[in-house]
Parts: structure tokens; sequence; C-alpha cells
């Protein structure tokens, strides 16, 4: 039970604490027959208080904001002296004679019953329906001055039986990682029930099975992909110059086959596939794109890449990529559509114009490969992705547009990189370690 001289330390202890400066701290003296404890208190970014004890010096010397005597009851005559020398330096410092209550434990328990200095919330991520770009954000658990008792309770989800980690965040405007705990769960909605234990730590009471995690924030955050396609269809369309040199032609049809396979062990029936076979305009001829599949399964689209050949070369200086961009567009209509398309191209003659460019023959359609890529590159559900035979050949500022973020070299490209790279390889959860939002 606290005695009147407790419940006058706890008063102004939790005074002290709640009015302490950044990099400030308390002193709370506790003189015994061995000898005095010095208890040094700070409050880290959490709010949290660190508590620090050491055997007074023979001096009695002391610091801090404030400074506090806790006399065990029956130790004042033995006490008193070191109680003058404190009050000589330190005339602002009070002494309080406890009866039956330890100083230590008396000081975690005010430390316990602060309030909390930030908001509180529980990490999340959410992904954009549009196009699956995932962002972390935070729940709400806890506001700004709530205290010890507090509970909370909200829901989360995952798509797949997945290792979630509850990961409890400062609602500032660069969260901090509070404390982290994870369990396996299976799919579904999940109920969260989380109680306040004191400033930085939270008590999750459901679900069960959780323990400790010691992941850090930054190894959180770089877990988490880029996208997320729970539950709907990603397009990949391979839209490949099949007009060259023979070998040249097979290894452009081998790395559009090893990236559509990189993306179905991803995702396997969400993945559909499009080819398209291109090669250059004739001077004075229409003549127009193959399209061999556009939604098909990945089996059959590879069938179909199987019977591509290598056409002659034609026009050397450019090829009818500025059609591929005008048919990908007609085909996706206005959108955005229910899922997301990936146009890779693969190939390596920059597009024809749209007029006369010099010596290099006009697109006779008048596509202007500039106005229409443009149009891709808006839409938060097309991603663009090049492999050309020489990146650095002429005409490279055309397909350094054209692969966006994603251009690479024929002959060194790592396929299942780039899939990865294009969000085509991620499992339904997207291999997110946080639970989604509701």
């Amino acid at each position: 039970m606290s005695s009147q001289a407790g419940d006058a330390l706890r008063r102004d202890l939790s005074g002290d604490l709640a009015m302490l400066p950044p990099g400030g701290h308390v002193t709370v003296v506790e003189p015994g027959a061995a000898g005095a404890a010095a208890f040094r208190i700070e409050r880290d970014g959490r709010g949290a208080a660190r508590v620090c004890r050491s055997e007074l010096a023979a001096e009695g010397d002391v610091s801090g904001a404030a400074v506090r005597i806790a006399v065990p009851a029956g130790e004042e005559p033995a006490a008193a002296e070191l109680v003058r020398r404190i009050t000589a330096t330190r005339p602002d410092a009070r002494s309080y004679v406890l009866d039956g209550e330890d100083a230590a434990a008396l000081i975690a328990d005010v430390a316990a019953a602060l309030p909390i200095p930030h908001a509180y919330g529980l990490l999340v991520a959410r992904a954009d329906p549009a196009d699956g770009r995932v962002r972390l954000s935070s729940e709400p658990l806890f506001p700004e001055g709530a205290r010890r008792g507090a509970a909370a309770e909200l829901s989360v989800r995952s798509e797949e039986e997945n290792r979630l980690v509850f990961a409890v965040v400062t609602r500032d405007a660069e969260p901090g990682l509070l404390s982290a705990a994870s369990a396996v769960l299976p799919a579904g909605t999940h109920r969260v029930r989380a109680e306040l234990d004191g400033p930085g730590a939270v008590r999750f009471t459901s679900p069960a099975g959780l323990v400790p995690d010691p992941r850090t924030a930054a190894e959180l955050t770089a877990a988490v992909p880029t996208r997320l396609d729970a539950g709907s269809q990603v397009h990949l369309v391979c839209a490949v110059e099949v007009a060259g040199p023979a070998a040249r032609v097979a290894a452009r049809l081998d790395c559009a086959e090893r990236v559509a396979l990189a993306a179905d062990r991803g995702l396997g029936d969400r993945l559909r596939v499009g080819l398209i076979g291109y090669g250059a305009h004739r001077r004075g001829a229409a003549d127009g794109v193959v399209v061999t599949d556009w939604r098909s399964d990945t089996g059959k689209a590879l069938r179909s890449l199987s019977r591509f050949g290598a056409a002659d070369l034609g026009y050397p200086r450019a090829a009818q990529v500025e059609d591929v961009l005008a048919e990908v567009l007609r085909r996706i209509g206005a959108g955005p559509g229910p899922g997301r398309t990936v146009l890779l191209v693969i190939g390596d003659r920059p597009p024809h114009p749209p007029a006369p460019d010099g010596d290099v023959v006009r697109c006779p359609r008048r596509h202007d490969w500039r106005s229409l890529l443009g149009e891709l590159e808006v839409r938060p559900d097309v991603a663009l992705a090049a492999v050309r035979d020489q990146p650095a050949a002429p005409g490279g500022a055309a397909w350094a547009r054209i692969g966006g973020t994603a251009l690479k070299p024929l002959d060194t490209v790592d396929a299942d990189a780039l899939a990865a790279q294009l969000g085509l390889t991620a499992p339904p959860n997207g291999g997110i370690p946080v639970p989604l939002a509701c």
C-alpha cells in the first residue's frame, strides 16, 4: 500500500518527468545502510523512461532538472547527513520517507503511468487498386496523451498464409519503430487487440501466438515489394522485333520466353501473355504488326512464340515500334483496366518518326511514337520495359524512354531479375511482412 509520502513522491516525480526537456534527466537518491543509490531517469524519443542505477559517490554530488530523495522508513537518522549535503548544493531537492516502499519499483510504476507524447499506430501496407503500388502507413492505436491501461482494436488482413509482423510505430512525420512481434497467420481478416502498458510499451492480446521480432524498421521497409497484385490479373505483352539475323532474332525470342516463364512461376494463373511481332516499314507500304496472342495463358503463348522465325531485315534504320505502341493502346482501351499491363519491347532499331527525319523513313500511318508513349507513361496500370541488342547504339534516346527504368542489354539480361523488377514474380501477398489495411 502506498504511503502518503509515497503518493507525494509519485506526484512530484510524474510532474518532473512530464516537464523534462530534451536531453534532461531527473535524479532520485535512495539512502541505505550499505550506501546510497542514485537513479538517473531520462526520457527517450519514444517518451519511455530510461533508468540507470549507480552507487552515489561519498561526497553526495547530484545533478538533474529535479532531485528527489527517497528515504526508507527507519533510516532517517543515518540518512540525515546525506540529505543535508544534497540540499546544501540543491536547495530544490525534497526528501520523502517511504514506509515499506521500494524506490526502484516506485520509479518503474511512475514511468509506466506517464502519458505517451506521440500517437501510436500499427504499421500496415496499402496497395493502390489501379496499379498495385504498395505504400506503408499506420492505422491508429493510441492517441497522444493516452496512458497505461488504454485499449485499442482494429482489423487487418492477409491474402495468404504468411509470417506477419505487428510493428508499433509513432505516428509522426517520420514514424519511429517502438516494438515488433510476429506470428504465422492464415489468409483472411484478423482482429487485432492491443493494450498500452506505458510509454513505448504496447502488448498485443490478439492475435494469439505473437513472439518478439528482431527486425529493424529499415529491414521491414526493405522487405516490402513495390507492387502488390493480389487477386488481379497481370498482362505481360512481349513485342519482339522478328526481322534481322537469325541468331539475333532467336536471342530476342528466347529472352521473351525466359521473362514469361519467370512471370508464370511467380504469378501462375493470374498471368496472361500477349505476343506482338514487328519489323520495319517498307517504303510506301502500310504493313502492320503481327499479334498472335493477346490474353493467352503462358503455355499457349509460348507455343505461338516458337512459331516465330527471322524475317528479312528490310529497312535498316527504324522499325515499327510506334505501331506496337499504337496497337497496345488500342487494345487496352482508355483504362485503367482490371489489372496491370506490362509492355516489354525486345529489339534493336528505333521507331519510325511521324514525319521524315533526315533520311529516316516516316511511319506510313504517321504514328507519333513520343505522343503514344506519353499516353502509356502516365497510366498507373501500365509498366514499360525494354531489352535492346545494343543500348548504346544510335537511337539510344528513344530506347531509353521506351524502357523507362528498365532498359537492359540483350546479351546480359537477367530474365528473373527483370521480371522481379517489373513486379511479375510477387506471390499473392507480395511477400509483404506487415498486415494489409482493411
